[in-house]
């Protein structure tokens, strides 16, 4: 897993229906890192749990953008 601090986004993406992939998980630099592949789809619109707010507090603006996506 990637830094618990960061992973909101990506666990509210997946559960939206985005196909978000963490490969090669390593650590770098004292953290824990991945890559990530992402493949396109349609997503669906969700209320995020108020108890993930802390771990994705930096990422809203991306989860904004996505939110905005026309749904398929």
């Amino acid at each position: 897993m990637t830094n618990p601090l960061r992973t909101g986004l990506f666990a509210t993406l997946r559960e939206m229906g985005a196909g978000i992939e963490e490969l090669d998980r390593r650590l770098e630099g004292g953290e824990d890192v991945a890559d990530l592949r992402v493949r396109a789809g349609p997503l669906k619109g969700m209320e995020v749990p108020p108890e993930r707010a802390p771990t994705m507090i930096d990422e809203y603006l991306v989860l904004a953008v996505a939110a905005l996506m026309p749904r398929a």
